[in-house]
């Protein structure tokens, strides 16, 4: 349902998203998405002024992410990642160019 990319960089209270809808050509939708620090806190508030509530994809990423950073450490990391509408799926971990 949704695809994109997601920048880590070490520092940051936020990774940058660029996400994209299934069957909407041209339609990037670009967001801040929470770094997640330890088992307990969660994703449900983007760290935008209104703490806008996040959409379920974005939830969902954040978490694999939050997961992807305890294996791979404090790194800079460019991400490819997929959601099927039930479970994000990370397609690609890189790093940035």
């Amino acid at each position: 349902m949704h695809r994109g990319t997601a920048e880590l960089r070490p520092g940051r209270d936020a990774d940058v998203v660029k996400a994209h809808e299934a069957g909407v050509e041209g339609d990037v939708r670009e967001l801040l998405v929470p770094v997640l620090h330890g088992r307990r806190t969660r994703a449900h508030r983007g760290v935008d002024a209104w703490r806008t509530p996040l959409p379920p994809w974005a939830m969902r990423l954040a978490r694999a992410l939050r997961v992807l950073r305890r294996a791979r450490g404090d790194a800079s990391l460019d991400v490819a990642w997929a959601d099927d509408g039930l479970t994000c799926r990370l397609t690609a971990v890189r790093p940035p160019p």
